[in-house]
């Protein structure tokens, strides 16, 4: 992620041997990009709250379509069934957490300023056909 953020023209090869290490300045100057630079942040994990938060910010009706999964996962793997992280071997990407903290408080001083929640979104989920929350 911080990769995307400030390299000028970025490689798709993650196993380039040429391409640029990332740093912890690195970061903070992706975070910062993501603090003023972007006119909306969504967080995946909080999908339904993250498509509500855009149509209070923007306008326009909540849709099925919204919600739809357009990228499922492959059978058996699943966003909400705990995985092996056994191979990582421990290693916890410091770098790109710097830029998802970043992104993470956006998403929640926007829920805050535009009165967001899962109780003020019940009309946005039940047009969307949503019925967890």
């Amino acid at each position: 992620m911080t990769y995307q953020l400030v390299v000028e023209h970025p490689t798709t090869q993650t196993l380039d041997p040429d391409r640029k290490r990332m740093t912890h300045t690195d970061a903070e100057k992706a975070a910062q990009r993501v603090r003023d630079g972007f006119a909306f942040v969504g967080i995946t994990e909080e999908w339904s709250l993250s498509i509500c938060l855009f149509h209070k910010m923007f306008g326009g009706s909540c849709q099925q379509s919204d919600f739809t999964d357009t990228r499922p996962s492959a059978p058996g793997k699943s966003a909400n069934v705990a995985y092996d992280t056994s191979e990582l071997m421990g290693w916890h990407d410091d770098v790109d957490e710097v830029v998802y903290a970043a992104a993470f408080d956006v998403f929640r001083t926007n829920l805050m300023l535009f009165n967001v929640s899962h109780s003020t979104c019940q009309e946005c989920y039940s047009r969307g056909g949503v019925t967890a929350y």
